[in-house]
């Protein structure tokens, strides 16, 4: 598996040559924020986030199904809470793609990319999105009038208004 910088410049890769249960690579798709992909292959596939400080892909996950055979289609939720497989035979799986998941009082946390924050309060059915546009991690995340959340990040500071779903 090789990554690319943006101009075609190899930046890194992951040798399976020497697994031999790993085949070849049959299909890709990033999340919405671009900092996580999944990739199949024959009864896996497998998680890769990006790590926008070191500037470095990090293998996340391997997910090995018995008998999947051949993942042909993968897609993501707009949210990138959710991941869908399809494979040769025909069937559809969904998955939670979740970095982590954090209850911080009466909020819900489910980092679905280093860089975004999906948040849900206790009896509501509504989720805001806590999103870095910079790619850059969020590391803290605190609330504020039951209304706002602030997220950190080692460069910048995240607001994102609850109630409207507008972030700043």
């Amino acid at each position: 598996m090789t990554f690319y910088d943006t101009y075609g410049n190899i930046l890194q890769r992951f040798d399976y040559t020497h697994e031999e249960k790993v085949k070849d690579f049959s299909v890709a798709a990033f999340n919405p924020a671009g900092d996580t992909v999944a990739i199949g292959n024959f009864n896996r596939f497998y998680v890769y986030n990006l790590n926008a400080k070191r500037g470095q892909w990090e293998e996340n996950t391997c997910k090995h199904i018995e008998n999947y055979y051949t993942v042909t289609a993968l897609c993501w939720k707009n949210d990138g809470g959710r991941l869908v497989t399809g494979n040769l035979c025909g069937s559809v799986d969904i998955y939670d793609a979740s970095v982590k998941k954090i209850r911080k009082g009466k909020y819900f946390l489910n980092y679905v990319s280093p860089s975004q924050v999906l948040i849900t309060a206790e009896g509501v059915n509504k989720e805001s999105v806590l999103k870095s546009y910079n790619g850059l991690e969020i590391t803290k995340v605190g609330f504020h009038h039951d209304r706002y959340a602030v997220g950190n990040t080692y460069e910048t500071l995240i607001i994102t208004d609850m109630e409207t779903n507008r972030t700043s």
